[in-house]
């Protein structure tokens, strides 16, 4: 289902997907209007169709607040395992831990092993 981006503005959020390789979708806020385009984040979309300008194969659509949520939602579990695996690298930071620490933490991923 194609969208109409013709009253577009500043400020208004879409979805789309940036990279290629992970097919990750992107939540950016419109930054500039034009007659035939806008821009997202580091992005040109035509406002007929919502396609990325210079790529033939992506598109954008009108962001609900499902997608936000949801996105946020992804943001937050992205940076909570980026620090736990830092903090797991480290010996000495393991080291610290307490033995009831330890059976917490043990209780979460035995069944994940």
């Amino acid at each position: 289902m194609e969208q109409c981006f013709e009253n577009i503005k500043v400020g208004d959020s879409v979805v789309f997907c940036a990279s290629s390789w992970y097919n990750i979708p992107t939540i950016a806020q419109v930054t500039r209007v034009t007659p035939k385009q806008f821009e997202a984040g580091a992005y040109r979309f035509r406002k007929k169709d919502g396609s990325m300008v210079g790529d033939a194969y992506r598109s954008c659509r009108l962001a609900t607040e499902e997608d936000v949520i949801n996105y946020k939602k992804e943001q937050r579990r992205i940076s909570l395992r980026n620090k736990i695996t830092q903090f797991f690298k480290s010996y000495d930071k393991t080291k610290s831990l307490t033995i009831e620490e330890l059976e917490k933490i043990e209780s979460v991923i035995k069944n994940k092993l």
